[in-house]
């Protein structure tokens, strides 16, 4: 039960004062506060401001125990509003004081004052918008530069192991070459062992088999020295990034040279059928 209004019949019986009941909202703290006529609203704010110890723009009162009921001004017009006698403001002090609204905007004397700064906020509210709109394009610019240096290190990842593949590609291509030109030299020293079958009707002809032999086992070095040179050349152009127009490849003249001059001995021994076989 709430206390009776302790104020006297004389009191009671003028509406130019009253006492109305205010407690805090955590029910620690009780009191009285005397309204008359002329008081002014910031007079009352700081009354009970003071009385919870709380700074001025920090309190709100309701009309209910809760922080979301119905928010009541501290104002002279309370005592012409013909409220019960047991009714009870409660005090709440607000803990971030900077979202509360000001004492000032509860006086009717210093609104022309919060009208005049009304255009400072809405341009310092649109300065913090376009702050706003500029840090977002900042951002959007950071990721999407992000984002394109991801794509550029994918890129030159993905065109890296392409090369090596080509590479490996280029090199086993080689080593099959290398080993087709050591076929045809064991293809030659077969052919060798061919002449040794073979006699000439006369000294000149068998001189001619002779020759053929000594040119089919240069033909043999040939091949092997042409083909491990052309092998170790391409090997060094595929570890380069960039290959060279010449690369200094061993050219295959001596070869056709030694094979047509054993070529045209053979070609004419067997038209003239100047050689048997034994």
């Amino acid at each position: 039960m709430r206390p009776s209004n302790p104020a006297s019949p004389k009191t009671a019986a003028s509406p130019a004062f009253r006492l109305l009941w205010l407690r805090s909202a955590d029910g620690q703290q009780a009191f009285q506060m005397a309204l008359y006529d002329g008081v002014d609203c910031a007079s009352l704010h700081r009354a009970v401001a003071a009385r919870v110890g709380a700074s001025e723009d920090a309190i709100f009162c309701t009309s209910t125990p809760e922080a979301t009921g119905p928010v009541v001004p501290l104002s002279a017009a309370l005592l012409h509003a013909g409220l019960p006698e047991d009714f009870l403001l409660t005090v709440h002090v607000n803990e971030k004081p900077g979202h509360s609204f000001p004492v000032n905007s509860l006086q009717s004397d210093e609104a022309p004052k919060a009208a005049a700064g009304a255009p400072e906020a809405q341009r310092l509210e649109a300065v913090q918008r376009v702050g706003s709109a500029g840090s977002s394009y900042t951002s959007l610019l950071r990721m999407s530069r992000v984002r394109w240096e991801n794509f550029a290190q994918q890129t030159d990842e993905i065109v890296t192991a392409m090369e090596r593949f080509n590479r490996l590609s280029t090199d086993l291509a080689n080593e099959r070459t290398l080993l087709a030109w050591i076929r045809t030299a064991m293809a030659g020293i077969r052919t060798i062992f061919v002449f040794y079958a073979i006699e000439g009707v006369s000294r000149f002809w068998e001189a001619g088999v002779s020759m053929s032999e000594i040119l089919m086992a240069l033909l043999v070095l040939i091949l092997l020295f042409t083909g491990r040179a052309r092998y170790y050349a391409i090997k060094e152009l595929i570890l380069k990034r960039d290959p060279p127009a010449s690369f200094g490849r061993v050219s295959l003249r001596y070869t056709y040279l030694v094979l047509g001059m054993t070529t045209l001995i053979t070609t004419a021994a067997v038209c003239m059928r100047r050689w048997s076989k034994e």
